[in-house]
């Protein structure tokens, strides 16, 4: 089962609807990854908004790594992104940086119209 968070305003299909026409913009490009800058605006914009799933295989790791929303809700907000990889039909940005205790973490995220958690490293 995958976990869905929803806040803020709006539904999750005008969400879908908004982030899926800039995603088909960078498919015109050639489907190159976002920038560093534009990916991780795009991933706290569906942070904030609540457009996030977190897989099964992310839930477990965070359960077995002791990594609870807060620290990632804090990895999203204070992260950055140090690679890409398109191992599949979406491009993935692995994001490191410190969880609320400074303790070093990083998650793997991708974005297809909502912000896709697939795992996370601590």
């Amino acid at each position: 089962m995958v976990a869905r968070l929803r806040r803020g305003k709006g539904s999750l299909t005008k969400g879908r609807e908004m982030a899926g026409k800039k995603e088909t913009q960078g498919k015109r490009l050639g489907d190159r990854p976002l920038s560093a800058r534009q990916a991780m605006e795009r991933i706290r914009i569906l942070w904030k908004e609540g457009f996030v799933a977190i897989l099964p295989h992310a839930q477990e790791r965070m359960r077995q790594r002791h990594i609870d929303m807060q620290d990632l809700a804090h990895l999203i907000r204070f992260g950055r992104i140090v690679e890409h990889s398109k191992p599949a039909q979406q491009w993935r940005y692995k994001i490191e940086g410190a969880s609320v205790d400074g303790e070093k973490s990083a998650c793997v995220v991708e974005i297809d119209g909502t912000l896709i958690v697939v795992t996370v490293i601590a």
